[in-house]
């Protein structure tokens, strides 16, 4: 069982710690118990257009973002902990 996070096009080494534990907040010990992928995929222009997709048992979500890449972070862990899981 494991949490899998895929940063795929996000060059910024804090910009991808942030997400990580954002998304390890969001997951918590279901890491541990069940297997989580996480995939995000960014395109860096001028905005980071940014899709996030969370899936695991029974559970998966996506949601596009357009955030400079320093409000990426909260604005995903925001975003997850909109629906916490039970």
């Amino acid at each position: 069982m494991a949490l899998t996070v895929d940063l795929t096009g996000i060059p910024r080494t804090d910009v991808r710690q942030g997400i990580e534990r954002a998304v390890r907040d969001y997951v918590g010990y279901r890491a541990v118990l069940e297997d989580w992928k996480v995939r995000i995929y960014a395109d860096f222009s001028n905005l980071v257009c940014t899709e996030v997709i969370v899936e695991g048992p029974g559970h998966k979500r996506n949601k596009s973002f357009y955030e400079v890449a320093e409000k990426l972070p909260q604005a995903i862990r925001d975003w997850l902990m909109l629906y916490p899981l039970r």
